[in-house]
């Protein structure tokens, strides 16, 4: 199974966290798309900036903004999602599966242990990566991940 961490808004983890949001988008100009059952670690940014929880992620669909938004909409994604997705040339539709909340570890506490780690937009985690053994290994086990 591959691991990826990505930074998101916290109102939108939240509502994953809550069962709420099943679709997350993203700009995939740049990004090789997950595949279907990789675990999504997710940093909330902005105020929260911290680790979060994460999710399964389930079909993954890729294709013009106007597509994946043709998709979101009808699942009730926002309408601020359409305009984050409508500057790239490709999107893409993550499904959100089993979500877990894990105990928060904020970015000062990240760089206690990793000095000047830095959340990434989007990436994978390689095994050994430092973050991926130090903080969300532990973080997983005190949440009863699978």
């Amino acid at each position: 199974m591959r691991w990826y961490m990505i930074s998101i808004k916290p109102r939108y983890a939240e509502a994953i966290l809550r069962g709420e949001k099943r679709l997350e988008l993203r700009r995939a100009d740049s990004v090789r798309p997950p595949p279907p059952r990789s675990l999504m670690i997710m940093y909330a940014a902005e105020n929260v900036r911290s680790i979060v929880g994460e999710f399964t992620a389930g079909r993954v669909f890729v294709g013009s903004p106007e597509e994946v938004w043709r998709l979101a909409e009808r699942r009730g994604i926002g309408r601020d999602a359409k305009a984050y997705i409508a500057g790239s040339r490709r999107a893409m539709a993550i499904e959100v599966l089993m979500p877990v909340r894990y105990e928060r570890v904020t970015l000062e506490e990240i760089r206690e242990l990793i000095p000047y780690w830095s959340p990434p937009r989007f990436a994978l985690l390689a095994e050994g990566d430092p973050v991926r053994e130090l903080v969300i290994r532990p973080l997983r086990a005190l949440a009863g991940a699978p």
